[in-house]
């Protein structure tokens, strides 16, 4: 996975995909963005220490507003 691919399925929304062993995930170009680093630099694939800031940003997301995405997504995949 890279941004280019994760930025065929949206540009609206940002995207990330946590891979099982927490070492690396993968972001489109919104969510790059909104990470801090630049997507017309960088391909989307964040690896060791910059993985485990992302999660940092990303445990910082109040559950309620966690949980109204996913309500979201669900319903606009539905």
């Amino acid at each position: 996975m890279t941004k280019d691919v994760l930025d065929e399925i949206t540009t609206t929304r940002p995207l990330v995909i946590l891979f099982a062993g927490l070492h690396s995930l993968c972001a489109n170009s919104m969510a790059l963005r909104q990470l801090g680093h630049d997507p017309k630099v960088h391909d989307g694939i964040l690896l060791e220490g910059d993985c485990f800031r992302t999660f940092s940003q990303l445990n910082a997301i109040p559950n309620e507003v966690l949980d109204q995405w996913v309500d979201e997504t669900a319903a606009d995949a539905a």
